[in-house]
C-alpha cells in the first residue's frame, strides 16, 4: 500500500513536470523553420539522437505475447550505445507481433544501467539503408538536407514523411544553400499532382521559389485565380512562391485577389498576410516599404485590420496614427478586437502624436487600454539591419526569434474560421503564426502558468495522500461523549 502511494506521488510529480516541460516547449518553439511548412513529429534522426542505444535486431524466439507481451531479439547492428550494450547479444523488448518474422527491427533504448526498450519498429531493406545513412550524417544542416532531398516523395511513405519533417524544421537560409541540388521539373510535377498532400505541396512551393524560373509564374497565377479551393492547394505557400519569382511586380495581383477584394474569404486573406509577412522578414526579394504598402490595404477591411497592425508596428510604419485612431473610435461590438492592437501600435510609436492619441482613446475605452498594458509589453520594433539582396532601401528585419506571437480574436473571427474551407487553411496554427507579430507579456504568462501548475500539483498531492490520512482517521479511537 505504501509502495502504491509512493508510486502515485511519483506519477503526480512526473505529470506536473511533464506539463511544465510541454508548456515551456510550446512557448519557446522555433519559428525559424520552413516558412510555410508545418512539422508534426520528431524525425527518425531526432529519435535516434535522443536515445542511449540505437540498434538493428532480428526476432530470435517466438513471441510470448500470450504470457507477458515480450519478445527476444538478436542484435545484428549497433549504431549508437555500443558501450551500454556491451557483450550482450540478445535483449527482451515489448513485442505483440507475429511469432515468427524474417524482418529486421529498429530498436531504441533509453538508460545506461538498465536499458528500457521501446516497441520494435519493423524496417524494410530500403529503410535499413536509410537509417544507416542517417546515422552517419553530420551536424551541418545543409549537408543533411542534401541527403533528405533524395527521399521526398519516396515510394515508402515513412521515409518520404521523415524527409519532409526534416525540411519543415530546417531554417530557410539552410534550405537555400542546396539550390543547385533541387530539380525544378520534379517540383513542378509534384505541385501539379493531385495525389500529393497539401502540406508537402507547401514545401515544394517553397523549394520552387528558390530554384524556379520567371516563366513558372504563369502556372502559379492560374492557380491563384482558381476559384475552386482544390485548384489552389497551400495558397499561402503558392503566394509566397509567386512573389519570390515575380518580385515587386507580382504585388498588384495579390492586392487585387486577396487584399482589396472584400469578397475574399478570411482564410485566403490570412494566407496572403502570411506570405507578405514572410517577404517582409526573410524573403530577400521585395523591398520592405512595398510590402508595407500592400499590408495597409487590409486596414480598409475593418473586420481584418487587426491582422496587420502588429506588423506595421514591428516595421516602424508610423504613418497610420490617425487612421488607426479612427478605427479604434469607430469600432463596434463586432470589430472591437481591433482596439488592443491599435493601443499597442501607439504604445510602440515614439512620436508625440501617438502619446496624445493614446490619451484620447483611453477616454473612449479605458478597459481596452488597460488590457493592452496588462497582457502585452510595449512592442519593440525590429532592430536587425538587413535588406533584400536586390534592394537596399528597405527598413529593418523583424525579430524572428520565435518569442513573438500574433493572436487572432475570438467571437466573430472564430466563426469565420469555422466557416472557412479547411483546404484553404494553412497547417500552421492561426493562433501562433509562423511569422510572429506581437509579443505576449511573458512574465504575466509565466506567473499564471506557475500558479496553475502549483495548484495542479497541490490537488494531486491531496488526492494521493488523502486516502492514507482518511484511513488513519477511520482507525483512530473515537472520542467519548462528555458526561
Amino acid at each position: 500500500m505504501l509502495l502504491m502511494s509512493q508510486f502515485a506521488k511519483f506519477a503526480a510529480l512526473m505529470a506536473v513536470l511533464g506539463m511544465f516541460g510541454f508548456a515551456v516547449c510550446a512557448i519557446h518553439s522555433t519559428a525559424n523553420a520552413c516558412p510555410f511548412c508545418s512539422s508534426t513529429a520528431q524525425t527518425l534522426r531526432q529519435d535516434m539522437e535522443s536515445m542511449d542505444v540505437v540498434a538493428l535486431a532480428e526476432l530470435a524466439k517466438p513471441s510470448e505475447a500470450d504470457i507477458d507481451g515480450t519478445g527476444v531479439f538478436q542484435l545484428t547492428k549497433i549504431w549508437r550505445g555500443e558501450k551500454v550494450v556491451g557483450d550482450k547479444k540478445t535483449i527482451d523488448a515489448p513485442y505483440f507481433g507475429p511469432g515468427k518474422s524474417d524482418k529486421k527491427f529498429l530498436m531504441l533504448g533509453g538508460g545506461t544501467d538498465e536499458v528500457l526498450w521501446s516497441s520494435p519498429l519493423p524496417v524494410s531493406p530500403a529503410t535499413e539503408s536509410y537509417l544507416e545513412e542517417v546515422s552517419k550524417l553530420t551536424e551541418e544542416s545543409a549537408d543533411r538536407l542534401r541527403f533528405y532531398l533524395k527521399y521526398l516523395e519516396h515510394e515508402e511513405n515513412m521515409l518520404a514523411r521523415d524527409a519532409y519533417e526534416e525540411f519543415a524544421q530546417a531554417p530557410y537560409d539552410d534550405v537555400k544553400q542546396i539550390k543547385s541540388q533541387m530539380k525544378r521539373e520534379q517540383l513542378l510535377g509534384w505541385i501539379k499532382d493531385i495525389n500529393v498532400a497539401t502540406d508537402r505541396k507547401r514545401l515544394y512551393f517553397t523549394l520552387l521559389g528558390i530554384c524556379g524560373l520567371p516563366e513558372d509564374t504563369s502556372m502559379l497565377e492560374k492557380m491563384l485565380r482558381e476559384e475552386k479551393p482544390d485548384g489552389r492547394p497551400g495558397v499561402d505557400a503558392c503566394i509566397g512562391c509567386y512573389l519570390t519569382l515575380k518580385g515587386e511586380s507580382g504585388l498588384p495581383l495579390i492586392n487585387e485577389l486577396f487584399l482589396k477584394n472584400e469578397k475574399c474569404p478570411f482564410a485566403d486573406t490570412y494566407a496572403a498576410v502570411m506570405a507578405l509577412r514572410f517577404h517582409g522578414s526573410e524573403g530577400g526579394v521585395i523591398a520592405r516599404e512595398k510590402v508595407v504598402e500592400s499590408m495597409r490595404l487590409i486596414l480598409e477591411r475593418k473586420d481584418f485590420a487587426d491582422l496587420v497592425i502588429p506588423d506595421l508596428a514591428r516595421w516602424e510604419d508610423w504613418t497610420q496614427i490617425e487612421r488607426l485612431s479612427k478605427l479604434f473610435i469607430d469600432a463596434d461590438p463586432q470589430t472591437s478586437w481591433v482596439r488592443v492592437p491599435v493601443v499597442n501600435y501607439l504604445r510602440a510609436c515614439p512620436l508625440p502624436l501617438a502619446k496624445e492619441k493614446l490619451k484620447e482613446l483611453e477616454e473612449v475605452d479605458p478597459k481596452a487600454v488597460k488590457r493592452a498594458a496588462t497582457f502585452f509589453p510595449i512592442p519593440q520594433p525590429s532592430s536587425q539591419p538587413a535588406s533584400p539582396e536586390k534592394n537596399e532601401s528597405s527598413m529593418v528585419l523583424p525579430d524572428t526569434s520565435g518569442k513573438n506571437v500574433i493572436r487572432l480574436p475570438l467571437g466573430a473571427r472564430s466563426h469565420q474560421l469555422a466557416s472557412s474551407n479547411p483546404h484553404q487553411l494553412s497547417d500552421r496554427s492561426l493562433v501562433l503564426s509562423g511569422r510572429p507579430a506581437m509579443q505576449v507579456n511573458q512574465p504575466v504568462l509565466m506567473f499564471v502558468l506557475a500558479l496553475s501548475l502549483l495548484t495542479l500539483g497541490l490537488a494531486m498531492w491531496l488526492i494521493v495522500s488523502g486516502g492514507r490520512h482518511s484511513s488513519n482517521l477511520s482507525t483512530a479511537p473515537k472520542r467519548l461523549p462528555r458526561s
